[in-house]
């Protein structure tokens, strides 16, 4: 993300004077003699915590570091930009050590720069603002899920199951303190499409989209009851009121690929719909404009599947069934899969399943 620096040391900029001399026109030679004034400073910006990489330093607005490169002005004129990201090795800066003797720090677990014989015209002859845009390595949908519920006072490591979630990228994503654990998981939720299943002892995330079935049903198992009692119809269907669904989505977020700018990106137009009606997710996190779109294609593909659901009655012998699952019907001849969002027991011991 993008932090401000904490200027945590300067030296008054020293100043430099150039002269030079002119000759005038016609007549008596006249010499005119002219004085320039030039600064150049010396000073450390605290960034963050320990980080993997620092993709770009701006000093106002203006662009001084780019992936290791420093703009060519500050370069030729002998200025440098050295980078520490905070390992629990690094050392004092030169500048540092020579300026502070012994009271120099080493800033170890902590992000910082030091610029030395900087030319400070841009910048109004004084230190600028600095900020910039710092990456925590390749963070897991897995690592961050478990961040946030170890928030809580009453949840460990081993009441959370996130290891169906090791493989997932987390560009980034941003947190309000203020707000709750489930806040904070349901805006991750909108765009890493997982479920959070209480299994009774653990607190199990799993990707909502499951690639294989869990099992396959006849039909005859869908009317499961107690017996001497009348039989069900296999299942209970309803439908969602078409004209409330969204016609197209569009995700609010943080470009990856414009240095984290506010983007928005739109998906397509449902091709059955017949109304207009946006939908809007916001998420405080890094994405690509490929990324934003494929999230609001899929969350409209998802909204638009989901206006059937199914209600029936499952025997005890399916009790390996979970919420989450992919089981595979056979309908009028074809077979055709339902994926389980409620699962419960019955007073009467049956699976009361939702789907």
């Amino acid at each position: 993300g993008r932090v401000s620096g904490i200027l945590i040391f300067g030296i008054f900029p020293p100043e430099e004077v150039v002269t030079r001399e002119t000759t005038g026109g016609k007549g008596p030679r006249n010499t005119i003699t002219t004085e320039t004034y030039s600064y150049f400073g010396d000073f450390a910006f605290l960034l963050c915590t320990e980080s993997t990489e620092i993709e770009e330093i701006r000093f106002n607005s203006k662009l001084v570091y780019k992936n290791g490169s420093i703009d060519p002005i500050i370069s030729a004129g002998g200025g440098s930009i050295r980078v520490y990201n905070g390992s629990d090795s690094q050392g004092v800066d030169s500048l540092l050590s020579a300026t502070l003797g012994e009271r120099a720090l080493a800033y170890r677990g902590r992000t910082y720069i030091v610029c030395e014989n900087i030319p400070l015209e841009e910048f109004g002859n004084a230190f600028p603002q600095c900020s910039a845009i710092v990456r925590n390595g390749n963070p897991k949908l897995s690592k961050v899920i478990q961040d946030i519920c170890l928030q809580s006072a009453d949840l460990s490591v081993n009441d959370i199951d996130v290891s169906e979630l090791t493989s997932i990228d987390v560009r980034g994503f941003q947190t309000d303190s203020e707000g709750s654990i489930a806040e904070k998981l349901q805006a991750l939720q909108k765009c890493y499409f997982f479920d959070l299943i209480d299994t009774g002892t653990k607190l199990k995330f799993q990707p909502q989209f499951r690639p294989v079935a869990s099992a396959f049903l006849p039909l005859s198992e869908l009317s499961a009851h107690e017996e001497n009692s009348e039989r069900p119809r296999p299942w209970r269907e309803s439908r969602a009121d078409l004209t409330q669904l969204p016609s197209q989505v569009e995700v609010k977020f943080l470009d990856f690929e414009r240095s984290l700018e506010p983007n928005t990106i739109l998906s397509v137009a449902f091709p059955t719909s017949d109304h207009t009606r946006v939908e809007t997710i916001n998420f405080s996190g890094g994405l690509s404009a490929n990324e934003a779109k494929t999230i609001a294609n899929r969350t409209l593909w998802k909204i638009w599947t989901e206006t059937r659901t199914q209600e029936f009655n499952l025997s005890p012998k399916f009790a390996n069934l979970e919420a989450g699952d992919v089981i595979e019907l056979e309908i009028d001849g074809q077979n055709q899969q339902l994926q389980i969002y409620s699962i419960a027991y019955g007073a009467n011991h049956l699976l009361q399943v939702k789907t």
